[in-house]
């Protein structure tokens, strides 16, 4: 079973529930629908040629401005113009509902931008400052037109936009206050002009270190397809050497292949919770703020702490056992708990708390109710269990 894909578990457990009386009315928190706020906008960049990028918008309710995550794409074998404009929906799904204002730029000759691509080659260096200065110009551009508040930007970047990214930072005066850069780097697979591409990267990051003074997230994975751990290292080795503040984290081989890790809510628990305690430290707000789907949810109640095992109201151990399994899991999640000892939950998916209840219900003679939603206890007590 996979790790954040729609999971729907529900059991009929053996022993009575009795409810005293009916559920009690709950108090509501604001929602935010499926598409997030979507939007395209056109944003102007002048610092190579004068051009429009394609620049897509994940965006609060309210009128702003928030907080902001612009999240720089990598490239895809082939033509750029030929790849798909990037969302990351998931990633920005989990900023979203924390209030932030998600960005995500296609740089130019990328999908629908205008513009030609860039390439030198294995000149990394050129490259990822070529590359950066399309970040450079989103940013200030943002800031000028009031689309961010006041506080400085997040930069997340995968593969070739986490290696702009770090270019990037190498700009005086750019308001970015932390990267966090996922498989950053990029690979030469030309046969016409083979060349020691790996030894460009570190020679890039050797020349950014001394420059950049963003403190930085970089995160490589065992079996990454195209960065070894041994290169990141390198690499890493390279940028911290020059004054670059940046802590390298490496984890184990993440499905068939971890440079794919960023985006797949599956590595959510691999880099999630480090950025936020990160933003957390910056003074950013992480707290989740909305719930997400068109369903809301009530708010948390005084039974329990999310993580109290010993406090849901179902005695039976195998109920125990999967209210741990549910606390494994990323939100969005709910565990919901029926009559007769059923309960259900579900985790991954925007509508968790419509699919938890509607498992649970498949074995309750009476509506199930919630227990849990995200990182809460939300459950109302109404008469003892028996």
């Amino acid at each position: 079973m996979k790790v954040f894909s729609k999971l729907l578990i529900a059991c009929l457990l053996i022993g009575p529930v009795a409810w005293a009386q009916g559920p009690v009315a709950p108090v509501q928190v604001p929602a935010v629908g499926k598409d997030l706020n979507e939007s395209i906008i056109k944003v102007p960049v002048t610092s190579v040629e004068s051009v429009e990028l394609e620049v897509t918008v994940f965006r609060p309710p309210g009128d702003g401005p928030f907080p902001t995550v612009l999240i720089n794409h990598g490239k895809s074998v082939g033509a750029p113009k030929e790849q798909n404009r990037a969302r990351y929906y998931s990633v920005s799904r989990e900023f979203v509902r924390r209030g932030f204002q998600v960005v995500l730029p296609m740089r130019r000759g990328f999908a629908g931008s205008q513009g030609k691509y860039f390439s030198a080659g294995c000149d990394m260096t050129a490259n990822a400052q070529n590359q950066s200065k399309d970040i450079i110009d989103v940013v200030q551009w943002l800031k000028a037109k009031g689309m961010a508040d006041k506080r400085p930007v997040i930069l997340f970047g995968q593969s070739y936009g986490g290696l702009a990214s770090v270019a990037a930072s190498t700009q005086a005066g750019l308001p970015v206050s932390f990267i966090a850069s996922f498989a950053g780097g990029l690979k030469s697979t030309s046969v016409t002009k083979p060349c020691d591409w790996e030894a460009g990267l570190i020679e890039a990051m050797r020349n950014f270190g001394e420059k950049s003074r963003t403190p930085m997230l970089w995160f490589y994975g065992e079996n990454d397809t195209f960065f070894s751990t041994e290169l990141a290292q390198k690499m890493y080795a390279a940028f911290t050497a020059g004054g670059g503040r940046a802590d390298l984290v490496t984890y184990p081989a993440f499905k068939q292949d971890a440079h794919k890790m960023f985006g797949d809510p599956a590595g959510f628990e691999l880099w999630l919770p480090k950025v936020l305690e990160r933003l957390a430290a910056l003074g950013y707000a992480i707290e989740p703020k909305y719930v997400l789907g068109s369903e809301p949810r009530p708010v948390a109640s005084a039974h329990a702490d999310i993580d109290q095992v010993e406090a849901l109201p179902l005695s039976k151990p195998s109920s125990k056992a999967a209210y741990q399994a549910f606390l494994k899991r990323f939100p969005p999640r709910a565990f919901a708990i029926g009559s007769g000892g059923a309960w259900g939950w579900a985790a991954g998916a925007d509508e968790a708390v419509k699919d938890a209840l509607s498992s649970c219900q498949k074995y309750s003679s009476t509506p199930c109710r919630l227990y849990a939603v995200d990182e809460e206890v939300v459950w109302q007590k109404q008469g003892e269990l028996q």
